[in-house]
Order: structure tokens, then sequence, then C-alpha cells
């Protein structure tokens, strides 16, 4: 029986085939994470504001997942509703201010919704037109196409 025989047999040669492996495993493993870090740094490096975006994505999407607590509630609830009421109130502004100035120029509402009713009834006219024209052009190349064959 040679060496390599009474190896097999008792196993030893399998442990370093197996102890080899995996150490070169290791080591791929090891490579393949620094090319990765290396990457994703020039990557980084060359467009920051993208990674900048995609942070903030990520910990939105994070944050979104995670439930309040109590303290958050407390302390964000009266944020939310004085957002809220100041969105009301420069909403009701702008509606106030868009009435006086309709009303400051002569229009009236009735008055508003003919000069919308007239502008609606001239765009739809111009596409009538414009599909007619398409449709014309489209006939005459049609014709010409086929005249010349």
């Amino acid at each position: 029986m040679t060496t390599q025989d009474q190896q097999s047999n008792t196993g030893t040669g399998s442990t370093d085939t197996v102890g080899d492996r995996v150490s070169a495993a290791y080591a791929s493993a090891k490579d393949r994470a620094g090319e990765t870090v290396s990457g994703a740094a020039s990557r980084l490096e060359a467009n920051p504001f993208a990674a900048l975006l995609g942070g903030i994505a990520v910990g939105a999407a994070i944050g979104a997942l995670l439930p309040r607590s109590e303290r958050e509630r407390a302390l964000l609830n009266p944020l939310g509703s004085r957002l809220g009421d100041a969105a009301r109130a420069a909403i009701d502004a702008a509606r106030d201010s868009g009435k006086q100035s309709f009303a400051d120029s002569g229009f009236t509402g009735d008055q508003l919704r003919q000069q919308v009713s007239k502008l609606v009834e001239q765009a739809l006219a111009a596409a009538g037109q414009a599909g007619t024209a398409a449709v014309s052009a489209a006939r005459d190349t049609g014709t010409q196409d086929t005249g010349t064959q």
C-alpha cells in the first residue's frame, strides 16, 4: 500500500483537500468583497449626489416601516396640526385674493364660464382641423406611394 493509499484510507488526504478548498473559497470571497468595496467607493466619488438621494430614500423607507413611538406622536402631532392649519389658511387667502382680483377686473362668474366655454370650443375646433389635415396628408402620401409602384 502506498502512502497516498494510506492517507486516503485514514482520511488525512481528504481533510487536506477540504482545507485547501475552504482556504481558496475564503480568499476568493475576501477578494470579491474588496473589489465590491472599492467599486462602490469609486461610484460614490463619481456621483455623490446619487448616493445622497439613495441614502435619503433608504432612510425614508426604513422610517416608514418602523412604528412611531408615543414620544414621536406627542412631539409631532402638534406640529402636524399647525402645518395643516397654516396650509388651510394659505389656501383660503389665495382663493380670497383670486376672487378679489376677478371682482376688481369686472369679471363675474357667468362671464368667466362663457370665456372658458369659448376657449374650449376653439381648442376643439382647432384639434378637429388638425386631425382632418393629418388624414388628408396621410391619404395624399398613400396615393403618391401607390402611384409610383
